[in-house]
């Protein structure tokens, strides 16, 4: 199969972060299709209450106090996983950095943490790394 030259594998972890691969990165397009994924797939059993929860489309947006809804560009889905990665963070974490969002979060009882990591010091200075970093390039 022909790859083009700009198109960056879709499934983050199957990504093998290195110097190369962030300079790739941060050079080429990454479009995550939603409308191809298949959430089902990312069910998880919660027994205490009795029920499954998924991931959704809708986690992908964050509603602005004016109404507006905003894509979260920095947010995946690994298809292979059925969890959820941190485009910024896996690039520029530290290696000591211990985020779910790294290692692949899937905790959908408790998705208020997509928000929480969003505005935590580590993901915005990844994000400001990564602003910068791609600017240049």
């Amino acid at each position: 199969m022909l790859v083009p030259s700009n198109y960056v594998a879709q499934d983050p972890a199957t990504w093998i972060i290195n110097t190369g691969f962030v300079e790739y990165v941060l050079k080429n397009v990454f479009i995550q299709n939603l409308e191809k994924i298949d959430f089902e797939k990312s069910k998880r059993v919660y027994p205490n209450e009795n029920r499954s929860r998924y991931a959704s489309k809708k986690i992908f947006y964050v509603k602005l106090v004016n109404g507006e809804s905003l894509w979260r560009e920095w947010l995946l889905y690994s298809v292979s996983t059925n969890r959820l990665y941190c485009l910024q963070c896996m690039l520029f974490g530290s290696n000591v950095c211990v985020s779910k969002f790294i290692d692949g979060f899937n905790d959908w009882k408790h998705v208020e943490r997509i928000g929480e990591h969003e505005k935590s010091t580590e993901h915005r200075e990844n994000t400001k790394i990564y602003t910068l970093r791609s600017t240049v390039c």
